[in-house]
C-alpha cells in the first residue's frame, strides 16, 4: 500500500515537473527585475533590413514598421517556462521579416507601442506579423486589445495559425479590419495582451514580428535599431 501511495505521488510531482507554465501569465509579480543592459546576440544569418516603403495601386504606400524597434526598455515579459526584460524579449529567427521579433507576451496588461508620424490624417489598412507558440488563437477585441491614438479598435476577429512545420516559428500577415484613422503628426498605436485563456489557462499573446500601414500619406517613424545593433 505504501509502494501504491510513494508511486503515485512521484507521478504526479512528474507530470507537473513537465508541464510548463506561463510565467507572470497574470500580470501579477512581487518583484520587477532590473531592464538587462545585454543586446541580443546578433548572428552571420540575421537578414539585412529592408524598410523600403512599396508602392501600392491607387497612390498608397505600404509602411513596415518592426517590433523590435519599438521601446521595449520597461517591459517585463512572461513566456511559457520564463520571463524575460528590455531587449531579451527580442528574440531571432530566420521567418521574420528582420530576422528578428518580440516574444514573453504572455502577460496580462503587456503592451508594445508603435509611434508614427503621419504627413496628413488619412484612413490606413492596417496588418498584423504574427506568429504564435501556443496552437492557434483566436484574437478579438478582449483577448488582445488594439488602440490608436487612445481608442480602443473594435476589430473583426481572426484566428493567428499554428506552425506548418517545425523549422523555425511561421509569421504570418493578418489583415485588420477596419481600416484606422491616421491624424496629422503623432499617432500612437498600442497592442496589449488582453484577458484570454491560451496560456494554461492564463493570458497568452502572439509572437509579434512587424506592423504594416498602407495609406496614401507619408509615414515616418524614430526606430530603436540599437536594440539588436
Amino acid at each position: 500500500m505504501k509502494r501504491t501511495i510513494k508511486a503515485s505521488l512521484f507521478a504526479i510531482l512528474g507530470l507537473a515537473f513537465f508541464l510548463p507554465s506561463c510565467d507572470n501569465g497574470g500580470g501579477d509579480t512581487t518583484t520587477t527585475p532590473k531592464p538587462s543592459t545585454e543586446k541580443p546576440t546578433v548572428t552571420e544569418t540575421t537578414p539585412t533590413p529592408d524598410t523600403t516603403p512599396e508602392p501600392e495601386p491607387g497612390g498608397s504606400t505600404t509602411y513596415t514598421f518592426e517590433a523590435e524597434y519599438t521601446d521595449v526598455s520597461t517591459l517585463v515579459g512572461g513566456g511559457i517556462s520564463g520571463s524575460a526584460v528590455g531587449i531579451n524579449m527580442i528574440l531571432q529567427s530566420g521567418n521574420a521579416s528582420n530576422g528578428w521579433y518580440v516574444g514573453y507576451t504572455h502577460k496580462k496588461g503587456l503592451s508594445l507601442t508603435f509611434e508614427i508620424t503621419s504627413s496628413v490624417a488619412a484612413k490606413a489598412d492596417l496588418t498584423l506579423l504574427l506568429g504564435t507558440e501556443l496552437g492557434p488563437m483566436e484574437l478579438n477585441p478582449t483577448s488582445y486589445e488594439i488602440s490608436v491614438n487612445g481608442t480602443d479598435l473594435n476589430y473583426t476577429k481572426f484566428s493567428v495559425r499554428a506552425n506548418t512545420s517545425q523549422i523555425g516559428t511561421d509569421f504570418r500577415e493578418y489583415a485588420i479590419t477596419p481600416q484606422v484613422d491616421l491624424v496629422e503628426g503623432t499617432n500612437t498605436l498600442v497592442f496589449t495582451t488582453g484577458e484570454n485563456q491560451y496560456c494554461n489557462g492564463g493570458p497568452g499573446g502572439p509572437l509579434f514580428d512587424a506592423i504594416k500601414l498602407t495609406t496614401t500619406s507619408t509615414l515616418t517613424w524614430n526606430p530603436i535599431e540599437d536594440n539588436i545593433a
